[in-house]
Parts: structure tokens; sequence; C-alpha cells
């Protein structure tokens, strides 16, 4: 593990995230010095601002750290800046508090030594400034963290990317967001790493609102929380007011449409109501996929890029299907009943579908003449190797079918990234060299021959060997 992200979400913090933000830095020298010969640890901070009215984002800025603006409040914030990063391990620190000097490297080595590479985990904390009943208050905080397995945001919750990855950041809760983290977490992974290194944490709300009645609060609240209260019920609860309005998934930053993507809105308006996005990929085994570049970097790590990319395709895959009303279709191989796979598009709110046995060829043609049996009539097909996708090629690719029977995505390969159809073509995919460079071009004379008119679209690239890596990471690890 090389590179962590510490992101902070912050609103009107200009009194304590010059702290916190000198705590990272702290921290991560001592990381440098500790770290094993060779090794070059990365931290990078992002501080996620949700509309401050003071100098929060000037302060942040003047440290060196990335600051960024996201919708006011935690779970959207933390999310945020997950999104805006690539890194091995996400950190998430309140801007009132302040890591160890020895936190992340405390962190490094725990998750070296971890059973699996998806795991999470969060600090021991005290409460300053400090009283008697606090420090039993924080006391109590630790063991019962210790003994359920539920941490909360104060305790500096870190994650692995895998794991990240595999519970898709935070739910859209106005309070006890990192409750439920949690307990998906333990769901998807297991228990937490508990260290022992401690978080400092300001004690501001214990003194304004008294230690024991913010004791009998918190408590009643999480009782109220596990029987079913709403989270906004609580929030008014808490706070006196009703919580912002909260973002629904989708919406944002994260989801918002490619410039180019819009030029399109006419064609797509005049488009078939019944559109299918159907997305191939593997169920993500090590040594099972990224196999040519498993060869120059190692069947784990290859295993994390594919999973990277994987979640990039999903995640642009959900925001296309609510913005377009376009239904998206998960197809997967190599995957058993309930697998990953199944359960992430579950979980998305995709169809599902296993991949037919044959080669590539076959199991495309399959995939479309399912989707044009069940009623569809405009499909498009991509994979999860291209980092550099987005919106504007899936508009793209659907308004192409408007003037012609089917359009592809060159790949610089020589294959190709996507294929849209809008009836079922045996012809592009019968005789083809599969995996080679001369997919592409086998393709066009397919359809010539066939009479079938295909329009090609703009020119894009995978990720299939250790020089495309290189060319995504240098890229900042994600394009749009």
């Amino acid at each position: 593990m090389r590179r962590i992200a510490v992101i902070i979400p912050a609103l009107d913090e200009e009194e304590r995230i010059g702290a916190a933000l000198a705590s990272v830095s702290a921290a991560a020298a001592y990381w440098a010095q500790a770290a094993a010969a060779g090794v070059v640890p990365e931290v990078v901070t992002v501080v996620v601002d949700g509309g401050s009215s003071d100098r929060t984002r000037e302060l942040a800025a003047s440290t060196g750290a990335t600051v960024i603006t996201a919708a006011p409040g935690r779970w959207s914030q933390m999310n945020a800046g997950a999104a805006a990063v690539t890194a091995d391990v996400l950190l998430f620190l309140h801007a009132d508090c302040r890591l160890p000097p020895d936190a992340l490297s405390a962190l490094a080595a725990a998750l070296a030594h971890a059973p699996r590479e998806a795991a999470w985990g969060r600090f021991d904390i005290r409460l300053e400034p400090s009283t008697p009943l606090l420090r039993v208050v924080a006391g109590a905080m630790n063991l019962r963290s210790r003994l359920t397995g539920i941490a909360t945001g104060d305790q500096a919750i870190f994650v692995t990317a895998i794991a990240w990855e595999l519970v898709e950041g935070f739910a859209a809760l106005a309070l006890m967001e990192d409750v439920d983290f949690c307990a998906r977490l333990k769901r998807a992974v297991g228990p937490p790493t508990c260290l022992s290194a401690v978080v400092t944490s300001s004690s501001r709300r214990w003194q304004e609102q008294g230690a024991l009645r913010t004791i009998l609060r918190m408590w009643s609240y999480r009782a109220l929380y596990a029987l079913g209260a709403s989270p906004d019920d609580l929030y008014r609860r808490y706070y006196g007011t009703s919580p912002a309005a909260v973002e629904q998934p989708g919406a944002g930053p994260a989801a918002a449409t490619d410039a180019a993507g819009q030029h399109q809105e006419e064609l797509l308006a005049s488009a078939p109501a019944r559109r299918a996005l159907l997305v191939f990929a593997r169920e993500p085994v090590a040594g099972q996929v990224k196999t040519r570049l498993a060869a120059d970097i190692g069947a784990l790590p290859a295993l994390r890029v594919y999973r990277k990319l994987l979640t990039r395709t999903l995640r642009l895959a959900q925001r296309y299907g609510e913005r377009s009303a376009v239904t998206v279709i998960l197809a997967g191989a190599g995957a058993g009943p309930a697998g990953e796979l199944e359960r992430r598009a579950v979980r998305l709110g995709f169809q599902w579908q296993l991949q037919c046995d044959g080669d590539l060829g076959a199991r495309m043609l399959d995939a479309f003449e399912r989707a044009f049996a069940a009623g569809f009539e405009e499909a498009v097909l991509i994979g999860c190797d291209c980092p550099v996708i987005g919106v504007r090629d899936l508009d793209g690719a659907f308004a192409a079918l408007a003037g012609a029977d089917a359009a592809l995505s060159p790949a610089e390969d020589g294959g190709y990234a996507l294929v849209a159809a809008k009836r079922p073509l045996a012809a592009l995919f019968d005789g083809i060299a599969w995996g080679s460079d001369a997919v592409l071009e086998q393709t066009r004379q397919a359809a010539l021959q066939a009479g079938i008119e295909l329009k090609l679209l703009r020119e894009l690239w995978d990720v299939d060997d250790l020089a495309d890596l290189q060319r995504w990471e240098g890229a900042g690890g994600d394009q749009r």
C-alpha cells in the first residue's frame, strides 16, 4: 500500500481546519520516515467544503490540500471526496479531529497484515478538552466499537478501495450515515481493524450541551435508529430543524452530463422508449481478470485495477440509466449463483443475466438477441475495460442508430469499446478473430458484405497492459 487519501468534510470550520490538516501533514511525514526501504508512500488530502461562509476553503487551500465543493451533508461530501481521488485507502477525518503522528504508519502496517484485501477499520478516540467524565465517555466509545464492530465518524474510519467499492460509499442519510456505513462494511467485508492509535476529537458538543445530556441523547438516537426511526426525524430531533434537501443518488457533480452529450438531446428525444444498455463484466477473481496486465504487475494488483474500472463503468451505467430512462442489464461471466456481480446488480437496480457459453462474439450476439426478444428496440453494449468512455459516447451511440443499423466506437488496439444495434446482426459477430488487432477491420468488412449500415464513432482506448495503466494513472485515474 502506497497511497492514502485523507478526506475531510467541512462546513464553516476555519477555527479547526488548520489543526486537522497540520496533523495529516505530520502523520504523512512520520509514515514516510517509517516506511520500508524502497517504498515511497503518498498522502493526498482532500477537503470537501459544503458551502462555508467563512475562510475554511481559503485556509485549506493555503496548506496545499485539494479543495472541492459538494452539497452539504457529510455523506454527500465524503462520497464526493472519494470520487475525486484514486488511492489504496480512504481515510475519513472530521474537521474538528486530529490524527496522531503515527496514525498513517499504524494504518499501513495493520492493513499489510490484514487477512483480506478488502478491509476497513477505525482509531481509538480521545475527547479534548477533557474531563474525568469525558475520559470515561471516550473509553466507552472505544470499547463499544470493539464489541459491536460499529464506529463513529469521530474515530476516523478508514477503508480500502476494494471495500469501498463493495459497499459503494455512504448512503444518503441526514444522520447516522457512519453507523449505516459500518454496518454494511461488516456484512460485506467483516469486522473492523480497531487501532489503538488515538485520534483527538473536539469535545465542544459535549461541553455545549452537557456531557450527561449528550450521552443520553446519543444512546437514545442509536436505539431509535435501530428500531427503525427515520434519519430525517432524528436529524430534526438533534438539530431542531429539518435537514437540507437531500441530494438524490445520481445527482450532483458525479452525475453531471457531459457537455458534448447534451448536443444529442434532440435525436435522443425521438428515439424509441425501449432502450437497453448492456454491460459485459467478469466476476472479480484474482487470476481471471486482466490477465495481460497481471503478467506485468501480478494477479492481485491487476484485480484492484479491474475493480476500479468495473466500479467506474457501473457508476456510469447507473447515472446514464437514471438520466436517460435506459434499462441497464449487467451480463456477467465467470459468476456463480449470488456472486458479487449479481449482488451489485441488485443494489444498483440493474437487470441481471449470465453470459452464455462460447467466444466473445457468440456471447455478445446472445446478449443482443435476448434484449430484442424482451422488447427492447435499441441496445448499446459496453465492457469494463475503457476508462475514457462517458455519457457523450453512450448518447452518440444511441443517436447514431437513428440513421444506421449499427455503430461502433473503435479502440486504439484495433478492436472496439462499444457496439450499438437496433436488431440482431449475427454477421457482425461471426468469424471474427477476437483479441487480435484485426477485430475492427474484420467487423467492418463483415458489415459491408452483409449490407449492414455501420457508423463509426470516436476512437477510445482500453486498459490492457502496463503501458495502458500508466497512461490512465497519468491522466488522474479517471476520464469522462
